[in-house]
């Protein structure tokens, strides 16, 4: 089976050839490396929100405080193509955690990263910006732009992400020249600016939602913008593109974040009964994750 592009990036695929499977991969199949955050490790897939209680034994004991669960979109992902995965995802991962020994004393993921690797797939930058921090902010007081949070956030946003991700997806294409590179955006968490709070509404002020929604979907444009200059055979998988898994509406209008009352929401709200899934994909989010970035494989 080969592996292409679809969608925007297609038009600009002229001397970049992916092979999925091909003479140079073993009978047990392509190589296929995981890299990134709790958003890629799978935290939050514990909850199904069609069910009141969190499904047991959701993640691999081996991974320890890295929490990778077993339905994580890399673990949905690799049996659709027989490919070998290596997973080296970890909750609480930073660019740093990526190319080097970052803030949480780990080896870097980068090492997983070798020349035969086909398809390599992330999530990052969320936790530079300090995307739990803010979201502390939010819940628990009025995070006006000048709160300590949010300056944080913002100068995180402005003054580092972009040379951090650029560094990222270099070494990555560096290290895997013919694989296909996948970089994840991040699923709208909160509702659209003038939209009901929802289920948020408690502590969901209007001014947080658009202070919110602007940090998020700029990081998503940074995101997208270096990956593109880095280039090659890097390509984004936009989670705000229309008519998605992501942000499909039922038929009554009900949308998929995290203030959503729809029990087919893809992400989480706060939750109590598993605290580390706050604001993360869900169950149905991992499956919504591995259908966005199977499109982009065919």
């Amino acid at each position: 089976m080969g592996l292409k592009i679809t969608g925007l990036v297609a038009s600009i695929v002229t001397s970049v050839v992916v092979v999925l499977v091909g003479s140079s991969v073993s009978a047990a199949g392509p190589l296929y490396v995981a890299l990134g955050d709790s958003y890629s490790a799978g935290v939050g897939a514990d909850i199904d929100p069609t069910k009141a209680q969190p499904i047991a034994n959701s993640f691999d004991p081996a991974s320890g405080t890295c929490q990778r669960a077993y339905k994580s979109y890399p673990n949905l992902i690799a049996p659709q193509y027989n490919a070998q995965l290596r997973n080296v995802t970890c909750s609480g991962a930073t660019t740093a955690d990526i190319v080097g020994v970052g803030p949480n004393a780990r080896t870097p993921q980068i090492n997983a990263v070798t020349a035969d690797a086909q398809l390599v797939t992330i999530t990052i930058g969320g936790n530079d910006i300090g995307f739990a921090t803010l979201m502390g902010c939010i819940k628990n007081k009025e995070c006006t732009a000048s709160q300590p949070e949010a300056v944080a956030t913002m100068n995180a946003l402005n003054n580092d992400l972009w040379p951090r991700l650029i560094n990222v997806f270099t070494q990555i294409k560096q290290r895997a020249p013919n694989a296909l590179i996948l970089v994840g955006g991040y699923p709208q968490i909160y509702p659209n600016t003038g939209k009901s709070a929802g289920t948020c509404a408690s502590y969901l002020s209007q001014s947080e939602m658009e202070g919110w929604n602007y940090i998020q979907t700029t990081m998503n444009r940074y995101i997208k913008e270096t990956a593109m200059t880095v280039g090659g055979n890097i390509r984004y998988v936009d989670t705000y593109a229309p008519n998605t898994v992501f942000t499909k509406k039922s038929m009554t209008g009900q949308t998929k974040d995290a203030c959503s009352t729809w029990n087919q929401r893809v992400m989480n709200g706060y939750s109590t009964v598993s605290p580390s899934a706050t604001l993360h994909p869900n169950l149905l989010g991992q499956q919504a994750y591995a259908t966005l970035f199977k499109s982009y494989i065919y």
